[in-house]
């Protein structure tokens, strides 16, 4: 792609725009949109990724909880609809063909596991229930599936261990159940810790290997319970105890015919430079899973500087910037992706400009 020379100084742009100290803080990113966004290709924090999987469709009915993602496989956690049914977890791989069904080791005796999270170096993967039920199982690389002789209940919080996320940098992994506290768990599974963190009500949680944080599969509302699409992702910064203020509501990638949908389980993969979300949604009339942008380029050979999408670096792609500034366009001038508008977003364009896209 070519580039003109960097002839236009950022801080000429911030005298005109008349917000050189100004700062735009629209709430949530909106992720209502189905990828590839419309900005010459590239896509932001919250931009909805590929189609929702009906994963109804795949197991048969509703009662499905939980997703985790791990060597390469899809791991769903189904309760049979609820009571009537077998507690099961699937085993799918990358494109969604059914690998393995395995009945679930849990004492549970209505929703069987929850969320999931897994330590793939030592190939464990945990899911959590009711009563403080923790469970592991042990994944045999020689063969692909779960050993389930080596594989059982090891430990537990206190009541539901519902969202479940591992972090390797603090060695811990979080659980938390609605609108409780965060409760830290051992490396088997005991509690040793709590946050508290009240306002938001999640159904799974997962690690973010590129900001080290915990996104959670929550509630918008509450009081909107299962009489609307409810879901958004929040993001929570162990470092500190608290939400780091990047969130955005989900609830605009769904299949055709959803009438609501609830938050369940929760996991954050990579693949190259993309971060993206999966989340399972429980819905009406069916469960889903959606996919959404968290960081990196998950279009694909996008240039983000190309604001204009003419395949060229010129003044009008710092002009695009400058409107979309002045306009708390979040999802397309939030270049250091912070979550507000600020001189830095316009140094963050600069320097991307300056180095010129592929």
């Amino acid at each position: 792609m070519n580039r003109i020379a960097s002839t236009v100084s950022v801080l000429s742009i911030l005298a005109v725009s008349g917000l050189a100290m100004g700062q735009h803080t629209d709430g949530v990113i909106l992720g209502d949109e189905i990828a590839p966004a419309d900005r010459a290709g590239w896509l932001a924090l919250g931009d909805a990724l590929f189609e929702p999987v009906d994963i109804d469709a795949l197991t048969g009915d509703t009662g499905n909880l939980g997703v985790e993602y791990a060597w390469g496989y899809y791991w769903v956690t189904h309760n049979g609809d609820s009571v009537t049914g077998t507690q099961v977890l699937i085993q799918y791989d990358s494109d969604w063909n059914e690998v393995e069904s395995y009945l679930q080791i849990t004492n549970s005796p209505a929703w069987g596991h929850r969320d999931g999270a897994a330590i793939e170096s030592e190939n464990r993967l945990f899911f959590g229930a009711e009563a403080g039920e923790f469970c592991e199982y042990v994944f045999d690389p020689g063969t692909q599936r779960l050993d389930l002789g080596a594989s059982g209940i090891i430990g537990g919080g206190a009541g539901t261990v519902r969202a479940l996320a591992w972090d390797p940098n603090n060695e811990v992994f979080y659980t938390k159940d609605f609108g409780g506290v965060i409760q830290y768990l051992d490396r088997d599974g005991f509690l040793i810790d709590v946050a508290a963190e009240s306002t938001v009500s999640a159904y799974g949680a997962a690690f973010d290997p590129d900001a080290g944080t915990i996104w959670f599969n929550a509630y918008i509302d509450t009081a909107l319970g299962t009489t609307a699409p409810n879901t958004r992702l929040v993001e929570w910064d162990p470092a500190t105890r608290a939400l780091t203020g990047r969130e955005f509501d989900s609830v605009g990638s769904a299949p055709a015919g959803t009438t609501y949908h609830i938050p369940g389980g929760l996991d954050i993969a990579v693949d190259g430079d993309c971060v993206y979300a999966v989340a399972m949604n429980q819905g009406g009339p069916v469960d889903f899973v959606s996919y959404w942008e968290i960081a990196g380029d998950c279009a694909g050979g996008g240039c983000r500087a190309d604001l204009d999408g003419d395949g060229v670096l010129t003044l009008f792609d710092f002009l695009a910037f400058q409107n979309a500034f002045d306009a708390g366009d979040i999802a397309t001038a939030d270049f250091d992706g912070d979550g507000v508008l600020t001189l830095f977003d316009f140094l963050a364009f600069q320097n991307e400009f300056d180095a010129g896209c592929p």
